[in-house]
Parts: structure tokens; sequence; C-alpha cells
């Protein structure tokens, strides 16, 4: 009798923990990917975008999508409260050295804009620890850290990206109507 309250007690509580997950906000990830990039000082890296900007989530949200060049960099853009323009990300970004070896360096990324009419990326940077960053790097990925999907822009405002699909900066994930992306993220 003993085992059986035990195991309904650990279960109730187990659920609850689950659902207390579920209920938090998704929290993104991104991956910045290219054939190659540059160090053009030591606090600027600039990036082509050949491919958009893979984003994901976590357990229990499990969630994926791309975003194109001006979407990504949209979450730097003004704002207030926990956003990547007041609060920046953290990320690795991981490269091959000319002998062919992995290198990595952890960055705090203070802002992002497009450069070559979205074609790339140009990244402010500071360097937070690991290898020192080659000028030239080949096949470069960015990885930053999460954001709440809430985090951007305040208000939630859609726009029109490529191919006639609606995004959603407040939740990177294509939406079917724009009237259904709400402030918070919620769709």
């Amino acid at each position: 009798m003993r085992k059986i309250l035990l195991a309904l007690v650990m279960a109730m509580g187990t659920q609850g923990v689950a659902a207390e997950d579920a209920a938090k906000p998704a929290e993104w990830l991104f991956v910045h990917t290219a054939q190659t990039a540059e160090m053009t000082s030591a606090t600027t890296l600039i990036m082509p975008v050949t491919r958009d900007i893979f984003a994901f989530t976590d357990r229990p949200n499990r969630m994926h999508g791309y975003m194109n060049a001006h979407a990504f960099v949209s979450l730097w853009d003004k704002g207030e409260g926990d956003t990547f323009k007041a609060n920046p990300p953290n990320a690795v970004l991981t490269w091959v050295d000319g002998d062919g070896e992995m290198k990595e360096a952890e960055l705090l990324i203070l802002s992002a804009e497009t450069v070559s009419h979205g074609r790339g990326i140009s990244y402010e940077v500071k360097l937070e620890a690991g290898d020192v960053v080659n000028i030239n790097l080949a096949t470069p990925s960015v990885f930053v850290d999460s954001s709440d999907v809430c985090a951007w822009p305040p208000g939630g405002k859609c726009h029109k990206v490529n191919k006639g699909i609606t995004w959603c900066p407040c939740n990177p994930m294509p939406c079917p109507q724009p009237k259904q992306c709400l402030p918070g993220g919620r769709g």
C-alpha cells in the first residue's frame, strides 16, 4: 500500500512539473552557417547569408523555423526588457583553421545588421573565451543562445518575407495570417 501511495504522489508531482514546463514560453536558439566569414576588426564579424538562419526550441516546445537575414537582425532592434538589444546573447563561433582543425570561441553579440542588401550579416562581438579568431574563417557557424519567444519586437508585429510567407519576429514561425500573430508571440 505504501508503494502504491508513493508511486501516486511521485506521478502527481511529475505531472505538475511537466505542466509547468509546458506553460513556460519557448526559448529560441539560432544557428547561422556559411562557407566563409571574415573578422574585419577585433569586434566585427561579417558572415554571408547563403541560406536562412535556423531557429529551434528545446523541450517541451520542440518547434523550429527559418528566418531571413532581415528578420534575424531585427532581434537587435530597439527594445526594452529581455531583448537582444537590452540583453545581448551569448554565442559560440566555430570554424576550421588552415590545418583542418576545428576551433571555437565564445562571444557576446552586441549588435547585428544586414550588409550587401541582406546577403550578409555584420555582427558586433566581444570575445569572451576560446581560440583567437582568424581574420578569414572557413566553414563558420554561429550558435546563438536562447531568447524568450516574447522578447522581440515589442508589440509582436508581423511582416512579409520570402515567397509571401508572413513572419512574426515575436514568434519565429511563419504565421498563416498576420492577424494571428499577437503580442506575446502567440499565434
